[in-house]
């Protein structure tokens, strides 16, 4: 746990850094970051999670990059708001970051896109992030 705690938090003050963005949008970390943001143990894990997501998706020139390496953060950062397990500082990193991800129409037509009909099924292809 604490040598998973010592890497995320290392990654949230990397992301800080606008010259890394570069080599950290890039789909395994990415992914790796939406998945401990849901289910990362421990629980702080998914606030540094968050964080780094956050300091990620601010500038349009990253979340283009994130895009083009196949990552589309906005549904995963909408799951993990539903997720039981998320604090409120966890959940305060998380909307800061969703709400940079909409900032791009692409992101919103595919959070759209992906949203439940009227009777809560998604549409043929969509799963919930894991």
């Amino acid at each position: 746990d604490e040598v998973r705690l010592l890497a995320s938090s290392a990654l949230a003050y990397l992301a800080r850094s606008e010259h890394a963005h570069a080599y950290m949008a890039t789909k395994p970390l990415l992914d790796t970051l939406a998945r401990t943001l849901v289910r990362g143990e421990p629980a702080t894990s998914r606030e540094w999670a968050a964080m780094s997501l956050r300091y990620l998706s601010r500038l349009p020139a990253t979340r283009a990059r994130m895009r083009h390496a196949g990552v589309e953060l906005a549904r995963a950062l909408a799951d993990a708001l539903c997720a039981p397990v998320i604090d409120e500082k966890t959940r305060s990193w998380a909307i800061s970051a969703l709400a940079y991800q909409l900032r791009d129409s692409e992101s919103r037509e595919l959070l759209a896109a992906s949203a439940p009909d009227a009777d809560g099924r998604l549409p043929v292809g969509v799963a919930l992030s894991d």
